[in-house]
């Protein structure tokens, strides 16, 4: 009993028109289940992101925000500084880096203003720099001027950046 092309194509069609549809589904269903798991680890990404650009701008602030406020002290500032920096390389993988160097200047930048006002030689300069920033002696307030407003400038610039990807 010898079988003929033509009968043995339509015996095998269906099933092999059958097992091609099977093959695409399980195909589109593979390409589907990919394409989100790439969504979900981008978003799990960009979620990531946008905690280490918040809380590394917060500990940054914090430490601005004393050194503005006569909250701290000069260690105190000094450790919080630190903390900031291994806070920065613990989360680099989420921050860009063309950031990076702007970020690393402006932790030196506060560092630069905290030794400015504490280590000036002179116990008035904390106190004057916080009340009125005026009456420091020349050298000194040039030096304090400076630094804050260095510090000023790229505060502006990573705040900036921060809106960026908190609100993407």
């Amino acid at each position: 009993m010898k079988s003929s092309l033509p009968e043995l194509v339509g015996k095998l069609g269906p099933a092999l028109l059958g097992l091609a549809g099977t093959l695409l589904v399980a195909l589109l269903g593979f390409y589907q289940w990919r394409r989100q798991q790439e969504r979900s680890r981008r978003e799990e990404y960009t979620a990531s992101k946008r905690k280490a650009y918040e809380g590394l701008w917060n500990m940054l602030e914090e430490v601005n925000l004393q050194l503005r406020e006569n909250k701290g002290n000069n260690p105190a500032l000094h450790a919080q500084l630190k903390s900031a920096n291994t806070f920065f390389l613990q989360h680099s993988l989420y921050l860009d880096e063309s950031e990076q160097d702007l970020i690393n200047k402006y932790i030196a930048a506060l560092h630069r203003l905290r030794t400015a006002i504490y280590t000036s030689g002179d116990e008035d300069v904390t106190d004057v720099w916080r009340v009125t920033g005026s009456g420091i002696p020349t050298d000194l307030d040039r030096e304090l001027g400076d630094a804050a407003k260095e510090v000023s400038l790229l505060r502006e610039k990573i705040k900036s950046r921060v809106r960026e990807v908190v609100s993407s």
